[in-house]
């Protein structure tokens, strides 16, 4: 048996239709579902959740190892022999850590695995990251919803537009896109379970400064005192007076777990407008602010509350 999305999901907002999830492991299940999708004559997203390493213990115990192995003990689950020195995931990684110490620009893109590729925190282990997230999880149901201030940002540029199409017989499709795409603008934006949302859109990343711009002049006037608001841990969140700027306004900061955009309900009203501003089109630069203004309309309370009900608030 399988569930057809929610007509503003993600994968429907990149033009894809969604079944899902699929039981990988039951095939009668999973064939029945390849076989109802091959009927179809439109873009499909089949989502097949499996265990890795099913049906061999060490490897459903501690999957990350095992997702490229040396030659080991069949009944352990141990390496048969021990490197002794540093892989070049674990080099490129630290190496990196110490580099990002000093510049803001440095990004890593992993893996949905960190420890498994090299990329463990330097601070904390990724047991470390698994029980912050448990805590979050526990926290959420302490927690007066309706107080729930989210916020992130998520850059933008008049190269998003569409670039596939479908035609009726043989025809083609056409469209157009920027030759040249202008750097990118970043919309920062906090929502709430009302589906209000408070926005600001500027050239270039977010800085401190900016960040800070954005809390005092734009955000806080529009809250009352008690609410919470949530961030993530990019480093223009934590600077000096950020925290200390909340609190005074008689608000309550937080930070989510590492690596927890899921936790976020803010990431789905980014693949909503993203989506929308793909079917207006916008290539002009600057029209850009006002195709953001009316893609940002379009969200809805109930998407708000629906977006927050599936990340458990």
């Amino acid at each position: 048996m399988f569930v057809r999305e929610n007509q503003e999901g993600f994968f429907n907002s990149l033009g894809f239709h969604y079944f899902g999830p699929i039981n990988g492991h039951d095939l009668k299940a999973l064939e029945h579902t390849l076989e109802a999708v091959k009927q179809l004559d439109e873009p499909v997203v089949v989502h097949v959740l499996t265990k890795k390493g099913y049906g061999y213990s060490a490897a459903e115990d501690k999957p990350e190892r095992f997702h490229g192995t040396p030659p080991f003990y069949v009944e352990t689950g141990t390496a048969r022999k021990k490197g002794t020195l540093p892989s070049y995931g674990q080099v490129m990684a630290e190496t990196l850590s110490e580099m990002a110490k000093t510049d803001e620009k440095i990004v890593a893109i992993t893996a949905a695995m960190p420890s498994g590729t090299g990329f463990r925190r330097q601070n904390g282990s990724v047991p470390d990251v698994q029980a912050k997230r448990i805590k979050w999880k526990e926290l959420k149901l302490a927690i007066e919803h309706w107080k729930l201030v989210f916020l992130d940002e998520s850059g933008v540029n008049i190269g998003m537009t569409r670039r596939y199409g479908r035609a009726i017989g043989k025809a083609r499709v056409h469209g157009s896109a920027p030759l040249n795409v202008p750097t990118s603008q970043t919309v920062l934006a906090s929502v709430r379970l009302n589906g209000q949302i408070t926005y600001t859109m500027y050239p270039g990343g977010t800085s401190g400064e900016r960040f800070l711009d954005y809390l005092k002049n734009v955000l806080i006037p529009t809250l009352h005192k008690g609410g919470i608001v949530v961030m993530d841990n990019m480093r223009s969140h934590h600077v000096k007076g950020v925290e200390e700027v909340l609190r005074a306004a008689g608000m309550i900061p937080l930070y989510l777990p590492p690596y927890s955009p899921d936790l976020n309900p803010i990431e789905m009203l980014w693949s909503k407008m993203k989506a929308i501003l793909r079917k207006l089109g916008c290539n002009i630069a600057a029209l850009l602010p006002l195709m953001v203004a009316e893609a940002l309309a379009l969200v809805s309370p109930e998407d708000c509350f629906g977006w927050f009900t599936a990340d458990g608030y």
